[in-house]
């Protein structure tokens, strides 16, 4: 059986096995957002839209509905913080493996 990864062209391997859903596009029911595959739009629906954000920094009063929105924000914002934060932490480890 020919693999998808043969073929250097989507739009070849679909039309020799004829794909349903190739061109087609999901649009969420609650907002104008559209996806090309379902599971972008389930995860819109579930993390996105309608939904507040999840994740709080704990340097700011900074809120994100992803987790890596918020690493990047902490990384970005609060890069000198975050080192010291770290590296407290390691310490912590070190010690509690000491012991």
């Amino acid at each position: 059986m020919l693999i998808r990864r043969e073929f250097q062209n989507w739009e070849l391997y679909c039309g020799l096995f004829q794909c349903p859903n190739y061109n087609k596009i999901y649009g969420c029911p609650n907002c104008v957002r559209k996806y090309k595959h379902k599971r972008d739009l389930t995860r819109h629906l579930n993390y996105e839209c309608g939904q507040l954000p999840r994740f709080t920094c704990p340097f700011c009063d900074h809120k994100a509905k992803h987790k890596s929105s918020m690493r990047t924000h902490v990384f970005k914002k609060h890069s000198n913080v975050s080192k010291i934060v770290n590296e407290e932490m390691e310490m912590v480890v070190k010690v509690e493996r000491m012991n």
